[in-house]
């Protein structure tokens, strides 16, 4: 370094340097901005019907939001439903996702029950998720998904 640098009072040398850092941060930060837009992800919702504890379905509905992403240039590309199965929900998904949306159109549905849910619904078990699961899948009239 300089020899002005070395006869900076301490406190300047601090804040020369914090405002280096600082300035790297932002740069980071921007990076990383534009790679996310890069990879561009929808919300949307899928309205389906509320599932009973007997199986049966009722009049009243439930939304099921879910994250559409696919940053590839097919124009049918394979599509990659990832069903969230714990308490986590489905952002547990999301750096997976960001991985894999070059290949395939990634969709996580946001399951009643799971994760920042928040709906009362009369029954949480697994058969009632696979009912919501196969309500929201023919919703979505995909022909095949992974």
């Amino acid at each position: 370094m300089s020899a002005r640098f070395w006869d900076l009072k301490r406190w300047q040398k601090f804040l020369l340097v914090y405002v280096g850092l600082l300035a790297l941060s932002h740069l980071t930060i921007w990076a990383i901005g534009n790679a996310e837009e890069q990879n561009p992800q929808t919300e949307q919702e899928i309205s389906v019907s509320v599932v009973s504890a007997d199986q049966t379905t009722t009049d009243r509905q439930v939304q099921i939001p879910y994250t559409d992403t696919y940053s590839g240039d097919e124009k049918n590309p394979p599509v990659l439903v990832m069903l969230p199965g714990g308490p986590g929900g489905a952002e547990v998904f999301q750096p997976l996702a960001q991985k894999v949306s070059a290949n395939y159109r990634v969709i996580i549905p946001h399951v009643p029950g799971l994760g920042e849910s928040v709906d009362d619904l009369p029954d949480y078990s697994f058969r009632t998720l696979g009912t919501y699961t196969a309500q929201f899948l023919d919703k979505l009239q995909l022909p095949k998904v992974h």
